[in-house]
């Protein structure tokens, strides 16, 4: 039997786009068919929440409701009761996904199309899959489809402000299959209290699209090579302690500066010539001009952000070392307990660096 697997991760935010809450870009999903893999596609939906991932969170809290009762020694007849059990908690208050909690969603769905045994099939109406193969499954989908998420939501930020990604209000692993009712398992964090409200028009959609049609197009490869960044990237967003934000922006912009400039030493050492030098004469030039810039394993941090900024953005260069200077001294600073107050942390020098630098590489 063929079943759908549908990794999802929802970002909720009090902050929302248009004139109004959870006003949609789109009335339907953005789609991007065979990402990250051949036979994998992907929803992406700005604004609200797709009502099938509701109905199928239902069902789980009714599930998960009906075990908890079970374990606390609920006594039940057959499977019929269970599924009446189920249901009767589905009605109750509560078991429904409080949608008006957040004004605006981000909603990132990943699916696979499996083939099952058919022994692993039951005929329960809503846990119909073995439950051992349920759980298999679950963790290796969630697993496998992490890295992926993360990926999508950084290309998202280039679009999208920061604030809209401070919350994951929904994640886990759907199960769906033709005549079976969808459930789930998913995961929940806390959300925020401040809103604002922003232009609709802001959100660029056909640049948006054009763009996440070329970003599927980038080899896995390309994509792994800042994939460690993107975690401490996307855990700052969802951290309100300044202290942590701060270690988890450096660690993804050093991350992001060791790669990059390992990546550009080569074409930015090159580039530099001497106008007056005869053809030639070109090639020892170049070879004295290599004395003077070290090697590449010799390179300290600084210089190491030199060569990724003047690749990646010549014409703010010197402005964005500078930057990096500042932020530098603050991490060298806190690393020997000479920063003891929090609002000396360079925070927002540090992010606008990063996500200049991080959208650049993600958008190639």
């Amino acid at each position: 039997m063929k079943i759908k697997l549908k990794s999802v991760r929802i970002y909720g935010s009090k902050d929302y786009y248009g004139s109004e809450p959870r006003t949609t870009a789109e009335d339907q999903p953005i789609l991007l068919d065979n990402y990250p893999k051949k036979g994998y596609r992907v929803e992406l939906w700005l604004g609200d929440i797709s009502k099938d991932i509701l109905k199928a969170y239902r069902v789980k809290r009714g599930i998960g409701r009906m075990m908890i009762e079970r374990l606390a020694g609920l006594k039940v007849k057959d499977q019929n009761e269970i599924n009446k059990l189920i249901e009767s908690y589905m009605k109750e208050q509560g078991s429904e996904f409080k949608v008006e909690k957040w004004n605006w969603y981000i909603s990132l769905i990943i699916e696979q199309i499996v083939e099952i045994d058919d022994k692993f099939i039951n005929d329960n109406k809503y846990l119909w899959l073995e439950s051992k193969k349920l759980i298999d499954l679950e963790k290796a989908f969630y697993e496998s489809t992490q890295i992926y998420h993360d990926r999508l939501a950084t290309f998202v930020l280039c679009f999208i402000e920061p604030a809209f990604f401070s919350e994951i209000c929904l994640e886990g692993v759907f199960f769906d299959a033709e005549g079976k009712i969808s459930f789930g398992f998913p995961k929940f964090t806390a959300s925020a209290e401040v809103h604002v409200s922003k232009n609709m028009d802001s959100l660029r959609l056909i640049e948006f699209e054009e763009g996440l049609k070329a970003f599927s197009k980038v080899s896995d490869g390309s994509h792994k090579f800042i994939d460690k960044a993107r975690h401490w990237y996307l855990s700052s967003l969802r951290e309100s302690d300044p202290w942590k934000r701060f270690i988890f922006n450096f660690y993804a912009l050093e991350i992001l500066v060791h790669k990059l400039s390992s990546k550009y030493y080569n074409s930015v050492c090159h580039s530099f010539k001497l106008k007056s030098v005869k053809k030639s004469k070109e090639d020892k030039t170049t070879k004295v001009i290599s004395e003077l810039v070290p090697k590449k394993e010799r390179l300290d941090l600084v210089s190491k952000f030199a060569i990724m900024a003047l690749r990646l953005s010549p014409n703010t260069a010197w402005n964005d070392l500078e930057s990096f200077k500042t932020i530098k001294k603050a991490r060298d600073n806190l690393s020997h307990g000479n920063i003891r107050n929090a609002e000396e942390l360079p925070n927002q020098i540090l992010f606008s660096l990063l996500k200049k630098y991080f959208d650049i590489s993600v958008k190639g």
